[in-house]
């Protein structure tokens, strides 16, 4: 798969080789996106009501993460991209949320940049204030992690803004300075 600026795009998580890149997720998620430069937007806004099989794809995942096994919650949040568990671009941007997250515990903080980007995306793409300042979230801890102090900050005001926004309570927190 080629990017739309010409850069090879790498092999996605979906032939189960190499790492996962932004271009590999907006395949898998399957929703009618159009690329816009080197982003995509969903093409239609769809419902962001949780269903039951997202939910427990959710919650097996999390018990999963939290008995440290992160590829195996992993390969579960990216099945449930793959096979219509997500069914609306908000869902699709909440499970790439955690991906990234899987990633970044993981320490492979390019992989969950990438994650965290295309949630971005998405979420922007779906006016969902929340789910972008939970994505802004993810990209700052990468750059704090990695010692980009100037850079996490300035993203941290990002997502505290867009918790603010969102009504995000518990983000409004997280970011706090």
């Amino acid at each position: 798969m080629t990017a739309p600026d010409g850069r090879g795009a790498g092999r996605s998580f979906l032939s189960g080789k190499g790492r996962p890149t932004p271009f590999s997720y907006i395949a898998a998620i399957g929703r009618p996106f159009r690329a816009s430069g080197t982003a995509a937007v969903p093409v239609q806004r769809e419902s962001a009501a949780p269903d039951e099989a997202l939910a427990r794809a959710i919650a097996q995942g999390q018990a999963l993460e939290r008995e440290g096994q992160r590829d195996a919650a992993r390969r579960l949040y990216e099945r449930a991209l793959r096979d219509g568990t997500a069914k609306s671009t908000l869902h699709a941007a909440q499970l790439l949320r955690l991906v990234a997250r899987t990633y970044m515990l993981d320490g492979n903080y390019a992989a969950s940049a990438d994650c965290a980007q295309v949630a971005l995306t998405a979420s922007e793409a779906a006016a969902d204030e929340g789910g972008r300042g939970h994505a802004i979230n993810i990209l700052a801890i990468i750059e704090w992690k990695q010692g980009n102090l100037d850079e996490a900050q300035r993203l941290y005001l990002l997502a505290r803004g867009s918790a603010h926004r969102a009504g995000e309570a518990r983000l409004a927190a997280m970011t706090a300075s």
